[in-house]
């Protein structure tokens, strides 16, 4: 007796009332195991199976009595191996009914006779000599030469012919028995009487009728003389140039990983989303479903993923957070939140908004040199061309400020050999010691600042204070962009050469470089030598009318090699004016006269916030008179005091100025 299969009870199913076709959930139904004749079993209720249409899906062979089935478990109990028996048995009994025993039972066997069909339910004897000896001719020669002995036989004598000449063997006939008349050569082989491979097909070969490639594990034969055409793809046999000789057999042929840029063939086998799948027919570019979806068009799957796998999304955007869509786990899905929000490092970058312009304001200047915005320098070096720089309030940008810095080119002309044009920051050595520059440890750093500007491309510039080491990197606009506000991201790694202060002495610049002439040209993406600029890949034109302007700029280290900037952040007002005044703040005081009081008693204005160093102090507003100023104390970096009387008491506005350029 056949041993009874245990029930099979995996996943759950649903029903609808008077339904025949059940739904399962993680169920993996297969064909091949699961069989009409076996029965469905659920809440003491039981139903014969039809057939299995997929591995999710079961017909029943009637409708189903119960109530309606939502997600219920269920029991599948399998025909008996005896039961299957006697129906097979019965089923082979009705096939063998159609004669073709009863004719063979007619025959009387003789020795080397062979049965053949003649037609339905009719066999014949024949003998096995007409099988296996095949054509028979009335003499055997090796060459064209031998065949000359019967040139003067009868009409009909034939003569095979071991090699006419190009390799082949071929059967001549006498037509007449007129000496020498014979018949065309009816040729048995290819030219060189045997097939000759020729390895895996390639469009460079030349090939000749006979020769036998592999293409797609597949063997073809050619069929005529040919280059540069290859054979068809299956299930087509036979083109112009080639005929199928052994198609690929069904063995599996591992793939590896999906791509969707390879040419799968029939039975090939790929791993996807962790499940593997074999290939239905030739295909690319067609991925596996998802599961639980167990086949399409092009695949079928072949071993699902453990049950405690996680599931990730159908798509996402890139550097979007993944997260859990519940408490388990092993679903994920897109969180929608860019990774850069969740990122938090510090922008080495003052005043990155354009927020404070103490000294310009939004007044234009065609003045190199000027500070258009707080630590923010318009630079140019030009001839007769007119430059013209201005601080812009007002104009919202991508990330949230309202500011922008712009240079206009109000007269262009060539960029000569030591022209050029950027915009730039200095920073001192206490801002930028976290990057490391200089040293072994020197950290990678990340630069990202929006651009607006007519298509071509510009550079960005690293340099140490003193000018003799510099990084250049490049950036295109292309002409969909010329104009449009965009996001450029850089990653410059460390330098460990060269002197980079880091006190609160000028150590560093960051140059956005619109323009360089040859003078400043440098190689790319390189530390070097040398007070350079730009490289000779920039477009480096000056034309009337152009326009460009600088937003949102982000400075950090890159200390964890993330590779990806933080979300752009707007400082605090107060904050960020704060740290603008390290460098160059406005005093208001008024001078007193003490003809009659001691001099203890003489005006002091304290700076907001302690100066990178020493300020250079310019009087803006009022006279000092006979007054005369100086530092509070020791400390040059703390406040201002009148250190002498004058006549009258006067107000004035003072500028303490340490900025570095």
């Amino acid at each position: 007796m056949a041993a009874i299969k245990p029930d099979y009870n995996v996943g759950t199913v649903s029903l609808a009332a008077g339904g025949t076709t059940i739904t399962g959930v993680d169920t993996f139904w297969d064909s091949s195991t699961i069989q009409a004749g076996d029965t469905l079993m659920v809440q003491n209720l039981s139903a014969i199976i039809a057939e299995v249409t997929d591995n999710n899906h079961i017909e029943l062979v009637e409708a189903w009595t119960g109530d309606a089935l939502v997600a219920a478990p269920y029991r599948i109990r399998f025909q008996s191996g005896d039961s299957r028996y006697t129906a097979a048995v019965r089923d082979l009994i009705v096939e063998l009914g159609n004669g073709n025993i009863q004719a063979f039972a007619a025959l009387a066997g003789a020795l080397d006779m062979i049965p053949i069909f003649t037609g339905t339910g009719a066999l014949t004897l024949i003998p096995k000599t007409e099988l296996i000896e095949g054509v028979q001719t009335d003499a055997k020669v090796e060459n064209l030469a031998g065949r000359g002995a019967y040139d003067a036989e009868v009409t009909g004598f034939s003569v095979l012919v071991a090699d006419v000449g190009d390799g082949r063997s071929a059967i001549y006939f006498k037509i007449t028995s007129s000496s020498g008349d014979w018949s065309d050569p009816a040729y048995l082989t290819g030219p060189n009487g045997s097939f000759q491979s020729k390895g895996t097909y390639s469009g460079a070969t030349v090939y000749v009728v006979g020769d036998v490639v592999l293409q797609n594990g597949s063997s073809w034969i050619a069929r005529v003389n040919t280059t540069g055409n290859p054979p068809p793809t299956l299930p087509s046999t036979s083109n112009t140039q080639w005929f199928l000789l052994s198609a690929a057999g069904n063995g599996f042929v591992f793939k590896g990983a999906y791509s969707g840029a390879t040419a799968y063939i029939k039975d090939d086998v790929v791993l996807y989303n962790n499940s593997s799948w074999i290939a239905l027919l030739a295909t690319t570019g067609n991925t596996p479903p998802a599961l639980p979806t167990t086949s399409n068009t092009q695949w079928s799957l072949l071993a699902a993923r453990g049950a405690g796998d996680m599931i990730g999304p159908g798509s996402s955007v890139t550097d979007n957070i993944l997260t859990f869509t519940d408490a388990t786990g092993k679903v994920a899905k897109d969180s929608t939140i860019p990774i850069n929000h969740a990122i938090k490092m510090r922008n080495l970058i003052v005043n990155p908004a354009f927020q404070e312009s103490l000294v310009a304001g939004p007044t234009p200047f065609n003045i190199s040199g000027v500070y258009y915005a707080d630590q923010w320098v318009g630079q140019w070096g030009v001839a007769s061309q007119v430059i013209t720089g201005q601080w812009i309030e007002n104009s919202p940008t991508p990330g949230g400020a309202t500011n922008r810095l712009r240079v206009t080119v109000s007269t262009g002309g060539a960029v000569a050999a030591g022209h050029y044009m950027m915009i730039r920051q200095p920073f001192e050595g206490l801002r930028i010691a976290s990057l490391r520059m200089g040293t072994a440890g020197a950290k990678r750093s990340i630069v990202r600042f929006g651009f607006k500007g007519p298509a071509g491309t510009y550079g960005v510039t690293f340099a140490n204070a003193a000018a003799s080491r510099n990084y250049i990197t490049t950036f295109t606009i292309s002409a969909p962009q010329a104009n449009t506000d965009t996001l450029q991201t850089f990653l410059i790694p460390g330098d460990t050469a060269g002197t980079w202060p880091s006190t609160n002495a000028y150590a560093m610049t960051l140059n956005i470089v619109m323009a360089a002439g040859t003078t400043f040209q440098g190689a790319a993406n390189t530390w070097q030598a040398g007070n350079l600029l730009g490289t000779a890949t920039m477009t480096n034109v000056m034309t009337t009318g152009h326009v460009f302007e600088l937003f949102d700029v982000g400075l950090y280290c890159d200390e964890q090699l993330i590779g990806i900037p933080p979300k752009f952040e707007i400082p605090s007002e107060i904050l960020n004016q704060v740290e603008c005044m390290r460098y160059i703040e406005y005093l208001g005081m008024t001078l007193v006269s003490i003809s009659d009081l001691p001099a203890i008693y003489m005006n002091t204005a304290f700076y907001k916030t302690k100066k990178r160093t020493t300020s250079v102090f310019t009087l803006l507003v009022g006279s000092l008179g006979s007054a005369t100023l100086g530092p509070l104390g020791a400390d040059a970096t703390n406040g201002l005091r009148q250190l002498t009387t004058r006549a009258t008491a006067a107000d004035i506005l003072i500028s303490a100025d340490s900025r570095m350029i």
